[in-house]
């Protein structure tokens, strides 16, 4: 009775853990928050995106922060994801907002819902 009583447990936690987890892909925007997805596309390799819920008053640089792991140098992004610019090779991060090269920093440009995001890293001479 013991051994059956183990598994019936961990399956119960488990299928708790699952209902319970936090699904923000479907998680609907307050009155106060937008929607927009932010993907990254470092130098040489996949794009990652994930779509986030953020205040509607928030920057590109937050909705970035918000997404994934960011480093920053006065708005300025330096580093995502353990990918760094690299000014020796003129590699940088550049962003685009629904397929725009952006105009402004990112820590300047304030983000509306629906927005894509793109932050790539670029070779600039």
């Amino acid at each position: 009775m013991k051994k059956m009583l183990k598994p019936v447990i961990l399956a119960s936690s488990l299928f708790l853990l699952a209902a319970c987890a936090k699904d923000d892909a479907n998680k609907k925007p307050e009155a106060d928050e937008v929607k927009v997805t932010v993907s990254v596309k470092p130098e040489g390799e996949k794009a990652d995106k994930k779509e986030v819920i953020v205040d509607q008053d928030d920057s590109v640089l937050e909705a970035l922060d918000e997404a994934f792991d960011v480093e920053d140098d006065n708005g300025f992004v330096t580093e995502i994801e353990g990918h760094k610019q690299d000014p020796a090779k003129n590699l940088y991060w550049m962003y685009k907002v629904n397929g725009k090269m952006a105009n402004k920093g990112a820590e300047e440009n304030i983000v509306k819902d629906g927005d894509k995001i793109e932050f790539y890293q670029e070779v600039s001479n």
